[in-house]
């Protein structure tokens, strides 16, 4: 008599997730480096769930702890999306865009020069498909995060 998988955490897909975050953190890099697009840094914050995603789905591949590592992921998740959420509520101005704000300097020329070299996060610099990429990354962590219910 054949019996269902009593985990069937053990069938999560951490080779889906691992693809999935690796071509999305390679498309930030080639936009960055290859197509000269500068990220705002809340553009590279959105990048630290991926990248944590990435090593949680190693550890999935080689480890017994499936249903931490599965929690963890979806935690990955789940912060990528409220970064994300927030990343766009800046851009269309429903929060103030603190990305702008320098550090305390007592320089005059230095507080320039990072006010004239970083992008502000309210600004709407990169978009694919006629939607800001925080609107993509939105969608790819909520996808990503239901992927269990699949």
């Amino acid at each position: 008599m054949l019996r269902a998988d009593p985990d069937p955490l053990k069938r999560k897909p951490y080779g889906f997730f691992l693809t999935i975050c690796l071509l999305a953190l390679m498309g930030s890099f080639l936009a960055q480096y290859v197509l000269q697009l500068q990220p705002c840094n809340l553009c590279i914050i959105q990048r630290m769930p991926y990248a944590l995603a990435i090593a949680f789905s190693l550890w999935g591949m080689i480890s017994q702890r499936n249903s931490l590592i599965y929690q963890l992921l979806v935690a990955c998740f789940v912060i990528g999306l409220v970064l994300s959420l927030y990343h766009l509520a800046v851009q269309y101005g429903l929060i103030k865009d603190r990305c702008r704000a320098a550090s305390i300097t007592k320089d005059i020329q230095v507080f320039e020069d990072l006010l004239l070299r970083k992008k502000g996060c309210g600004e709407i610099s990169w978009v694919m498909f006629g939607l800001p990429i925080p609107l993509l990354n939105a969608l790819l962590f909520s996808f990503l995060a239901q992927v269990h219910f699949l």
